[in-house]
């Protein structure tokens, strides 16, 4: 059975050797760090501006937000696991001007006020916040460095960590981290309860529901709708709708390999035969150059073709959700116009949406879209690029493009350091340590 909040607590502070008898905890004693409320009240004001300077978004921000706000009562009533954590620290800091620090150490302290949490934890949060002490110039310059650009995602959800695995099938392309090069496209189009994208997503899953249930007008007006369409909206809605009224995350992206099939993307992906030595068939041709070469070129079909369009055509056939028809429908689509040498994305982006194949996952999801987006990434391509005006009823700039991230580890908040021993975490904060760090208290 698992241990309560409180038996975990009274088990950090017993292994201090500090009493804890939950509410009958009082304040220590005045010779231990004394506060006077005007210092309490100036550690709680300060934190919340350094919560606001720092940029921290989603609900890392909250839990901050909630620290601060319990600052004052935090300093009274932390007993000596207080004072372990940084208490004298916050005095410290705050007399030397250094509000960067006095910010910290009041999260460190607050977090030890939190009897689950306990003072080793407060501690790592004191040495993951020290991360964001590096000023924004510096981040972006490693951040350039590494390839990230800026890029935006709005949504409903609070976002610690990008898991491909619990996102769509039946996105535009599939599983994958969807992003806007325009904070605006990210505000308007995502970052809103009735933003369009959401409002296409509620409408869909609301019909879904409407048919997988048999839902009528009888069992909606029983229920307390007017309709079935209202009530299946709002069963949609609270299963499509995130916990937030809309959120913009301002972040960065790293592409290596894009699969652009933007207005300006020349992506091709090359389906050829290995090219031959024909020095190696020179005996063969007594000696004849000319010779040699063509007995290179025929023996050249020998060989397996290589290319990024010979991956992908291997992805969709080893595809269990495909079956052999599709594959053979696709497969004779693209090889008819792969006689020069390959064929470009956006051409393969087309013969892919105009096949009449019909891939469902277990749940019975269309997932085409999916199995495209599959294919792509065994291709070896880390980013799909597309202009933002594709999509009907969006209200989007021109020159506009949504980037499609299929490597969470590619994207990072603005706020992380950039470390590049941590390029290959989820996180994205993890390059600074918050996300472990804070999970606990938000």
């Amino acid at each position: 059975m698992a241990k309560t909040n409180q038996e975990l607590a009274q088990e950090q502070l017993d292994s201090m050797g500090i009493p804890w008898k939950g509410a009958e905890m009082k304040p220590f004693s005045p010779s231990i760090n004394p506060f006077n409320p005007n210092f309490r009240a100036t550690i709680g004001s300060k934190l919340r501006e350094w919560i606001d300077d720092s940029g921290i978004g989603g609900g890392y921000r909250q839990g901050l937000i909630n620290a601060g706000e319990g600052i004052e009562t935090a300093i009274d009533f932390t007993p000596i696991v207080g004072d372990a954590v940084g208490i004298g620290d916050i005095r410290t800091s705050y007399n030397q001007g250094d509000m960067v620090g006095t910010g910290i150490n009041a999260a460190a302290a607050a977090v030890g006020a939190l009897p689950i949490i306990g003072d080793v934890a407060a501690k790592g949060v004191k040495s993951a916040l020290r991360g964001l002490e590096i000023s924004p110039e510096i981040r972006m310059q490693r951040a350039e460095e590494q390839g990230y650009e800026p890029i935006y995602h709005g949504s409903t959800y609070d976002i610690e960590r990008i898991d491909l695995g619990g996102m769509s099938p039946e996105s535009h392309f599939g599983r994958g981290f969807y992003s806007t090069t325009s904070p605006r496209d990210a505000s308007v189009n995502y970052a809103r309860t009735f933003a369009p994208d959401l409002s296409q997503k509620i409408t869909r899953r609301a019909e879904e529901l409407e048919d997988s249930l048999e839902l009528t007008d009888e069992m909606a007006i029983n229920a307390g709708y007017a309709d079935v369409a209202d009530m299946s909206w709002d069963m949609a809605k609270k299963e499509v709708q995130g916990p937030n009224e809309g959120v913009v995350y301002p972040l960065m992206g790293r592409t290596t390999k894009a699969f652009d099939i933007s207005n300006d993307g020349d992506t091709f992906l090359r389906y050829e035969q290995p090219e031959l030595n024909p020095e190696d068939y020179l005996d063969e041709a007594d000696g004849d150059m000319d010779v040699a070469y063509e007995l290179a070129q025929e023996a050249a079909y020998d060989f397996e073709p290589e290319g990024e369009l010979v991956d992908f055509l291997e992805s969709l056939r080893s595809n269990s959700s495909l079956s052999q028809d599709d594959f053979a429908t696709l497969q004779s689509s693209i090889l008819d116009e792969a006689y020069d040498g390959g064929i470009s994305a956006n051409r393969l982006d087309k013969i892919f949406r105009q096949a009449e194949i019909y891939p469902e996952d277990d749940a019975g999801n269309l997932i085409s879209n999916d199995v495209f987006r599959q294919a792509i990434q065994d291709s070896g391509y880390d980013t799909i690029i597309h202009e933002a005006d594709i999509f009907r009823g969006m209200d989007v700039d021109k020159g506009t493009k949504h980037k499609i991230f299929l490597d969470p580890t590619r994207v990072r908040s603005i706020n992380a350091e950039f470390d590049p021993a941590k390029m290959d975490s989820a996180d994205l904060l993890s390059s600074v340590g918050t996300a472990s760090a804070l999970r606990g208290i938000v």
